[in-house]
C-alpha cells in the first residue's frame, strides 16, 4: 500500500515522513511532492492507494488537485491538511470526496491515527473489489449459461414444443415467458473490411463496441444475453413489438452504429413469434441477410423486405446469354480488360439474389473453361484458375464477386499476354488504326508482308479466333462508343457499311439486340 505526502513546506513533509510509523500501519512506500505539478505527475505514474494533502498551497491547492483526481477516474482514499477550520472549505473537502480533515498544527499521534483508519478504509475497499469481481464472474457464467438457451430457442435445439422450450429455460434460468410473443432481429456488418481499419485491426474490440450500443438501445441493463453472436451475425430477442422497433428505434440505432463507431449495420426485423416459431423466424431472416448481395445498409422489415427488385428470370437469363457472346468475344480478341469491365458492369446493373450471383459465377468461368478449349488449353493448364474457380462457390456479395473477377482477368491477363507475338500485336494494332475502313485479309496480310492464309492461321492459333472475326468485334465494339453521341445509321457510314440491314444484323449476333434496342438501355 503505498500512500502520497503533498504539501509546499518542506520541513512539515520530512517531518510527516519521518515521526509516522508507516510499516506498522501498513504503509509500503512513501511518495512526496511540493508541488501540485509534481503531485499528477506520481498520481500517473504510480499506484496511490492515499492521499494526504494541504490545501493552502501556492498556485495550485490541494482542492484543485482533489478536481483533478477524480476527473481522471483515480480513486486514492484522501485526507487534506489546512490551517482554517473554515466550514466552507470543510464542506468542499467532503464534497470532492476527502475522508479526513486535518487542521495544522499536526498532531503527529492523532495524524497516525487517522492514517490508521484511512489504511484500514483501503484494504476494506480492496476486499470489496474482490468481492465484485468475484459477483461479475459468477454474473458471467450465469449470463453464459443463460445465453445459451436464446442461442438456443434461435438455432432450433431449445426444443420441438412449447412444454419443452418451457424446461429447457427452466434449466438454465432463462427469463423466458411461453405466453409472450419476441421480435427477433438480425443485425450485419455490411462495411467489415473498411470499418476495421479505422480500428486497426482489433475486431474483438469493435464487436465489443457494436454490442455495448445494441444493449443500451435496444436491450434493457438487466437481459444482455438475449444478444447472441453467430460468427459475424448478431441476433436479439426482443420483447418489443416489430411496429414499435421499426418506428422508433431500429433507425436510430443503426445511425448511432455508423455515427459513432462507423458501422454499417443491415438490420433485419421479424414478425411477432412465440418462443416456438422463433428458429423459423431466424432461417427467414438469414435469407433476406443472405441475398442482401449489394450490401445494403439500413432498416428491412420481414413483412415489407425491400432489398432489391430480381429481374425476372427470364429476363435475367436474357442477360446472361448476352453476356456468355460477348465476354467470349473479348476473350478471344484478347481484351481481357474488356471481359473485366462488361463483367462488373453486369453485376452493377442487374439486380439478382444470391442464387442468381452464383449461377452467373458458375456461367463467368464456363464461359473462360470454352475459351480455353477453343485455344487448346485446359483449365488445369492455368497455374491458380482452380482456386479462383474453388473461391467463387463461397462470394456471398458483389464486392466479392468483383474483387474475384480482377484476380481471374490478372491471371488471364499475364497467361496470354506475354504469348501474343509481336506480329498478332501489329495486325491487332492495323485494325485498330483503320477501324472506320473497310478492312480485308488481304490488305491486313499486305500490311505484315504474309500471305492472307498463313496470317488466317497464324492468328486464329494465337487468339482462338478469326481475323474476320476479330474485325467485326472491334467494328461493334467502337460502334458502342458512338451511340450515345451518334444516331445509328451515322455509325453504320463511320464504320464502313453502306448496308444498315447488314450493320444491324451483325450487330444483333454480336451483343444479342439490334443497335436501336442497344441505344434505348444506355439511355439514348
Amino acid at each position: 500500500m503505498n500512500i502520497l505526502i503533498v504539501d509546499d513546506e518542506i520541513y512539515i513533509v520530512r517531518a510527516l515522513k519521518s515521526r509516522i510509523r508507516w510499516q506498522e500501519i501498513g504503509i509500503d512506500a512513501v511518495f512526496t511532492a511540493l508541488n501540485v505539478p509534481k503531485a499528477r505527475e506520481i498520481l500517473a505514474k504510480e499506484q496511490i492507494d492515499i492521499l494526504l494533502t494541504d490545501i493552502e498551497m501556492p498556485g495550485e491547492t490541494g482542492l484543485q488537485l482533489m478536481e483533478w483526481v477524480r476527473k481522471s477516474g483515480l480513486h486514492p482514499v484522501s485526507a487534506c491538511l489546512t490551517c482554517h477550520a473554515d466550514f466552507q472549505y470543510a464542506q468542499e473537502a467532503l464534497r470532492l470526496g476527502f475522508s479526513e480533515y486535518i487542521l495544522k498544527p499536526v498532531d503527529f499521534l492523532a495524524l497516525e491515527q487517522a492514517m490508521q483508519e484511512l489504511t484500514d478504509e483501503v484494504r476494506r475497499q480492496q476486499e470489496q473489489q474482490k468481492q465484485t469481481e468475484k459477483g461479475k464472474l459468477w454474473e458471467f457464467w450465469e449470463s453464459s449459461a443463460v445465453g445459451s438457451f436464446w442461442s438456443s430457442l434461435i438455432v432450433g435445439t431449445a426444443g420441438n414444443s412449447p412444454d419443452e422450450i418451457v424446461q429447457y429455460a427452466e434449466k438454465t434460468g432463462a427469463d423466458y415467458r411461453y405466453d409472450l410473443p419476441y421480435t427477433l432481429l438480425l443485425f450485419t456488418l455490411v462495411n467489415e473490411g473498411d470499418c476495421l481499419k479505422g480500428w486497426n485491426g482489433d475486431r474483438g474490440l469493435l464487436r465489443y463496441a457494436i454490442s455495448n450500443i445494441l444493449q443500451e438501445k435496444l436491450l434493457t441493463l438487466d437481459k444482455p444475453e438475449r444478444l447472441v453472436w453467430d460468427g459475424d451475425k448478431i441476433w436479439i430477442v426482443s420483447e418489443k413489438e416489430p411496429e414499435n422497433l421499426l418506428d422508433f428505434e431500429l433507425e436510430d440505432t443503426v445511425l448511432t452504429c455508423e455515427e459513432m463507431l462507423g458501422a454499417k449495420l443491415a438490420c433485419y426485423c421479424g414478425e411477432s413469434a412465440f418462443g416456438e416459431e422463433i428458429s423459423a423466424q431466424a432461417e427467414q431472416l438469414h435469407t433476406f441477410a443472405r441475398d442482401n448481395i449489394r450490401q445494403h445498409s439500413g432498416v428491412f422489415s420481414a413483412k415489407r423486405i425491400t432489398l432489391s427488385d430480381p429481374t425476372k428470370p427470364d429476363n435475367l437469363q436474357k442477360a446472361f446469354r448476352s453476356y456468355a457472346a460477348d465476354a467470349l468475344a473479348q476473350l478471344r480478341s484478347g481484351h481481357f480488360q474488356d471481359f473485366y469491365q462488361l463483367t462488373t458492369g453486369l453485376l452493377g446493373q442487374t439486380d439478382m439474389n444470391q442464387s442468381g450471383l452464383h449461377r452467373f459465377m458458375r456461367l463467368m468461368f464456363q464461359t473462360v473453361d470454352y475459351y480455353l478449349m477453343e485455344v487448346g488449353k485446359l483449365p488445369m493448364d492455368i497455374s491458380g484458375l482452380d482456386e479462383l474457380h474453388q473461391q467463387s462457390e463461397t462470394v456471398l456479395t458483389l464486392r466479392q464477386a468483383a474483387k474475384l473477377t480482377e484476380q481471374l482477368t490478372a491471371l488471364l491477363s499475364g497467361q496470354f499476354a506475354q504469348q501474343e507475338s509481336p506480329l498478332v500485336r501489329k495486325v491487332k494494332e492495323y485494325i485498330d488504326a483503320h477501324i472506320t475502313e473497310r478492312l480485308t485479309r488481304d490488305e491486313i496480310a499486305e500490311s505484315v508482308f504474309l500471305s492472307a492464309d498463313y496470317l488466317t492461321r497464324v492468328f486464329r492459333k494465337e487468339t482462338g479466333s478469326s481475323l474476320v472475326d476479330y474485325i467485326v468485334t472491334r467494328k461493334i465494339d467502337y460502334a458502342k462508343q458512338l451511340m450515345p453521341s451518334h444516331m445509328v445509321g451515322e455509325v453504320a457510314q463511320i464504320l464502313g457499311y453502306d448496308n444498315f440491314g447488314y450493320f444491324s444484323e451483325l450487330f444483333k449476333r454480336k451483343t444479342g439486340m439490334t443497335p436501336s434496342e442497344y441505344r434505348r438501355k444506355i439511355g439514348n
